[in-house]
């Protein structure tokens, strides 16, 4: 009975170095998956074809690590002015009151206050 548990330890044991492995092999793939690289599906074939080797293995690692996107994105924020020329625009329509429009106002101008305040 010994024997039998020693053989399934061994083989549980066998089936996770080889899931470890597999896991290493597609380490570019799945880097380059989660990056939404660009090139992610180049990677996955090159990845499948060439991964065994050493240097085309670590090639694949650092071409899914590259960033490629070359921009910033910049938060586009509406500025307190830009929600007041909307809150004009909704009030020429009629769907909200002067009373309304000008509560509003007055209130988006405090927080633009208290904020330089703030700094």
């Amino acid at each position: 009975m010994d024997e039998y548990i020693i053989n399934a330890l061994l083989f549980i044991i066998a089936i996770l170095i080889i899931l470890f492995v597999i896991y290493i092999y597609f380490l570019p793939t799945n880097i380059a998956y989660s990056k939404n690289h660009e090139n992610k599906v180049a990677i996955l074939v090159l990845n499948i074809l060439l991964g065994y080797t050493g240097i085309a293995w670590l090639i694949l690692f650092f071409w899914a690590c590259s960033s490629t996107n070359n921009y910033i994105e910049i938060e586009k924020t509406p500025t307190i002015a830009k929600e007041i020329e909307e809150l004009a625009d909704l009030k020429k329509k009629g769907i909200i009151t002067e009373e309304e429009f000008e509560n509003k106002k007055a209130q988006l101008l405090n927080s633009d206050a208290n904020t330089k305040e703030a700094e």
